[in-house]
């Protein structure tokens, strides 16, 4: 099963930014094993895994995800692409609890992510979001803008400042502050 037609899902193991050149793309394929998706001591335990995830729009007309099942190891970076409509934004917004699937079971390290209780909360203390058209406030220099999102925490200033100078440093920004 994948996303949609044409989407693809490029992987890369280790969390370093320059440690190893991005795999061939390949199609998302569907999972080896015939169990459940927290069974069986073969498996290890995996920042993201989707069983038979769906996600459809205007009374199923728009098939945005279809039977999706893919795993997401710790300290992997995989990209989604693919053509416009294939499904990669809705498939990010699931991930990150901004959407509901339609049908299918997500576990966040293993965990049923339809037992989160405060979506926000997730967001702001598992996981970050870069979305496409950045939504950065104009007004804010770029240390603040990282910050934003870590004013749900329970943080000095201080700490937020310093993981965000963190934060920046890893993806090359360090030139911004």
């Amino acid at each position: 099963m994948s996303i949609n037609p044409g989407a693809v899902a490029c992987r890369r193991r280790n969390s370093g930014i320059d440690s190893k050149p991005w795999t061939q793309p390949v199609q998302v394929e569907p999972l080896k094993t015939s169990t459940s998706p927290t069974s069986g001591p073969e498996q290890n335990k995996s920042l993201f895994r989707t069983r038979d995830l769906y996600r459809s729009f205007d009374q199923g007309a728009v098939q945005a995800l279809r039977g999706l099942n893919l795993v997401v190891e710790e300290g992997e970076f995989v990209a989604i692409q693919g053509p416009s409509g294939c499904g990669k934004s809705t498939l990010l917004q699931i991930l990150g609890a901004l959407d509901d699937p339609t049908q299918g079971d997500i576990l966040f390290r293993d965990q049923p992510m339809k037992q989160i209780q405060d979506p926000a909360l997730f967001r702001a203390r598992m996981i970050g979001f870069i979305f496409q058209s950045f939504h950065l406030l104009p007004t804010l220099t770029v240390l603040e803008n990282v910050q934003v999102p870590m004013l749900e925490m329970d943080w000095s200033r201080a700490e937020r400042e310093k993981r965000a100078q963190a934060l920046l440093q890893s993806v090359g920004l360090c030139d911004r502050l």
